[in-house]
């Protein structure tokens, strides 16, 4: 797990513990930022979060879309 990856994991972890989930766009803007725009790494880095989110949490109870 790389440097990025940690931050985002642990800014969303954050979110689940406070709110109970977190938006989906709110993570790939995110991802998008760290990754200067492109999207193609923003979704790599955004499908490897979300993988290890899974490992701890119920995907279809943590995401939701706006």
């Amino acid at each position: 797990m790389d440097k990025l990856e940690r931050e985002v994991l642990e800014e969303f972890k954050e979110k689940i513990r406070k709110d109970g989930f977190f938006y989906e766009d709110d993570l790939l803007k995110k991802c998008l930022e760290l990754k200067n725009n492109n999207r193609d790494r923003a979704f790599k880095l955004k499908r490897s979060v979300e993988w290890i989110i899974s490992q701890y949490y119920d995907l279809n109870k943590v995401i939701k879309t706006k």
